[in-house]
C-alpha cells in the first residue's frame, strides 16, 4: 500500500513537472520572440519601397506571409497578433500576406505609422502577370476581428494609386 501511495506521489510530481514545461513553453513564445524575415521584393518594381516608405523607418516587422506555403500558413497566426498588438499599443508596423484566390496573385499589406494611421493596400495580378490592379485606404482607427484573422479600416478615405507613396 505504501508503495502505491509513494507512486501516486511521484506521479503527481511527474504531473506538475509536465504541466510547468508546458506552460514555459507556451509563455516563450510569444510574439516578441519571433524573428520574422525580411521582406522580400513583392508585388511590382517599387512596391517594397512604397510599402517601407509608408510604415516608416522605425517599424515593427510583423512578417509578410506566403499564404501559398506551408511555411506561410502557419505563420501568418503571429503575424496577425503582432500587428494587432502594435496597433493597439499606437506602434507602427508593417503585416502583409499573399494568396492565390482563383487565378491572380493578391497582395494584401496593413501598415499603421507612428501618427497611428493605417494604409490598407491590395495589390492583385493575373498569374502570367496581366491586368495589374491596385487599390490603397488610408484609415483613421482599425478593428480586429476576434474570430478570425481578419481586420477592417474605419474611418478610411480611397487614395489615388499613384498618390499612394
Amino acid at each position: 500500500m505504501r508503495y502505491i501511495q509513494m507512486l501516486g506521489l511521484c506521479d503527481m510530481k511527474y504531473l506538475f513537472l509536465s504541466i510547468a514545461v508546458t506552460i514555459c513553453g507556451c509563455a516563450s513564445n510569444t510574439i516578441e520572440n519571433i524573428d520574422f524575415k525580411e521582406w522580400y521584393p513583392i508585388g511590382y518594381e517599387g512596391f517594397l519601397e512604397s510599402i517601407n516608405l509608408s510604415s516608416g523607418s522605425n517599424v515593427e516587422n510583423c512578417g509578410f506571409h506566403d499564404l501559398m506555403t506551408e511555411e506561410g500558413k502557419k505563420s501568418v497566426e503571429y503575424g496577425y497578433k503582432c500587428a494587432r498588438q502594435n496597433a493597439n499599443a499606437g506602434k507602427p508596423f508593417k503585416f502583409g500576406t499573399v494568396r492565390l484566390p482563383i487565378d491572380s496573385f493578391a497582395f494584401e499589406i496593413l501598415i499603421g505609422t507612428a501618427d497611428s494611421e493605417y494604409w490598407l493596400v491590395v495589390y492583385d495580378v493575373m498569374i502570367d502577370g496581366d491586368a495589374p490592379q491596385q487599390w490603397a485606404k488610408k484609415c483613421n482607427s482599425i478593428k480586429f476581428s476576434r474570430k478570425n484573422q481578419d481586420y477592417e479600416g474605419k474611418r478610411c478615405g480611397e487614395i489615388n494609386s499613384e498618390v499612394w507613396p
